[in-house]
């Protein structure tokens, strides 16, 4: 059932604040109340409403700065504002919406009218959040695909360059085992993008988990099998050394998105004649950890702690200047916390890297 929408009322008199509410408690709202601008910053630093009611005569500061403020803080400024005022001027209204309101109702209050405007504020706000979710929910979408079709398509590049400009050079031997591993990408490729496609049906309307009992020995060995031709194109090898049978509780696709980055991080990383290696172990009663542990360059202390600070992350590039689209770990750490698990990473400069995630390992709620 989804949540009544929030109504931050603002006004320093008594009255008015009981009037407000009495007409707009026949429809299902939920209330906040301040009664001058300062208290109303900072029911705002905690809680973000759907629509602010605010008057214009207020003790310490007047509507329209407020309203300024509100729309100058990007955690607010997307919140529609109703000015109600005594002020019945056109220069008045002008002013409330030029600094931001949605609106200008004056007093005294006609009920059906003040219903009639929160009410269409209030849906046009909930269509817009809806619209601006669906289209977060399709970028993260489509970086994913971006991503995950990076790294077989790369690898498939360079074996058929390889094959073109040292086909001379090569013995008929080495020219089929190339040839081989191309065929092999291309059978990947085709493989891997043919699961997101059907994935990506099912998150048309947004991200949707459906968890159930998985055996991560068998989704890490998938995607080992589904990089090995990068990784052996670099000299890098990948040991998968968690076992069959062990046991996990979340959503398949999302735990494949999340072990294909890490793996393809881990080689992009990397430098020829690196190691990968995948383990398990239980991290405390009722989850399993599973960690990607590589023997690459590594991250300086302030790289790794501004891994997630950025909205948008600096491109960084592998150790043969392989391109990424930075979203990666982003976006691992969003489907790791989805699946009620945490993220954690150990990096040292030259040193390597050791990105760990847990799971339930049970079903919480049959």
């Amino acid at each position: 059932m989804s949540k009544a929408p929030r109504v931050l009322i603002v006004d320093d008199v008594p009255e008015n604040l009981s009037i407000l509410h009495h007409i707009l408690s026949e429809d299902e709202y939920s209330f906040s109340v301040a009664t001058d601008g300062a208290e109303t910053l900072e029911i705002l630093k905690k809680q973000i409403p759907d629509l602010i009611l605010l008057d214009i005569m207020l003790p310490d500061i007047d509507g329209y700065e407020i309203c300024r403020r509100i729309k100058a803080d990007p955690a607010t400024e997307d919140i529609p504002v109703i000015f109600l005022s005594g002020k019945t001027q056109p220069e008045d209204k002008i002013r409330g919406f030029l600094v931001g309101g949605v609106d200008y109702i004056t007093k005294p209050y006609d009920a059906f009218e003040i219903q009639a405007r929160v009410k269409a504020h209030v849906s046009l706000k909930q269509a817009q959040d809806e619209l601006r979710e669906a289209n977060e929910a399709k970028r993260k979408m489509f970086s994913i695909i971006a991503h995950d079709l990076m790294g077989p398509m790369s690898g498939l590049s360079s074996f058929l360059e390889l094959m073109e400009n040292e086909s001379n050079e090569l013995s008929a031997d080495k020219l089929r085992s190339y040839a081989s591993d191309a065929v092999d990408s291309v059978r990947n490729v085709s493989r891997l993008l043919e699961n997101l496609l059907t994935w990506s049906q099912t998150q048309i309307e947004g991200f949707e988990l459906r968890p159930e009992n998985l055996d991560l020995g068998v989704n890490a060995a998938e995607a080992v099998r589904l990089l090995t031709p990068i990784s052996r194109h670099k000299g890098i090898v990948i040991e998968n050394a968690i076992p069959a049978g062990t046991s996990a509780f979340a959503d398949k696709d999302s735990v494949d998105a999340i072990l294909r980055n890490l793996v393809s991080n881990a080689i992009k990383f990397s430098n020829r004649g690196g190691r990968i290696r995948l383990f398990s172990s239980r991290d405390r009663p009722g989850f399993i950890e599973v960690t990607v542990e590589d023997t690459g360059i590594g991250m300086t202390a302030d790289r790794l702690q501004a891994l997630f600070g950025a909205s948008t992350p600096a491109r960084t590039y592998g150790t043969n200047r392989e391109r990424g689209i930075g979203l990666g770990l982003k976006l691992v750490r969003e489907f790791v916390e989805s699946n009620g698990g945490k993220l954690s990473i150990e990096s040292e400069a030259g040193k390597g890297s050791r990105i760990s995630f847990t799971l339930p390992e049970t079903e919480a709620h049959p």
